[in-house]
């Protein structure tokens, strides 16, 4: 799938790409189009792509984007990441 990071990338456009080149557990960081300075992570876990907001709080998302990085160099598995964090309020995800 390539790097990590899509830039200006939109939902519907991650879910094709991950679903179309990826397999479960990839994943991709792309800006929000709904929040400007915002991210999303976009993961396949179980055959479906999920969104998570990355709200930007200066180090906070740049302490993600790293370890986001690290994982992905690691074993490029975070639907057991995303998995643990379904049950989070709906504000969370971008759509």
């Amino acid at each position: 799938m390539g790097g990590w990071f899509h830039g200006n990338l939109s939902a519907k456009e991650a879910e094709k790409l991950i679903l179309e080149r990826g397999k479960n557990g990839s994943f991709l960081v792309r800006e929000s189009q709904s929040k400007l300075s915002d991210f999303v992570l976009s993961v396949r876990a179980d055959d479906k792509v999920t969104h998570v907001m990355i709200r930007w709080h200066s180090m906070t998302a740049l302490m993600l984007m790293l370890f986001l990085l690290n994982m992905s160099r690691r074993s490029n598995d975070l639907g057991t990441l995303v998995r643990r964090n379904d049950d989070d309020d709906d504000d969370d995800y971008d759509k």
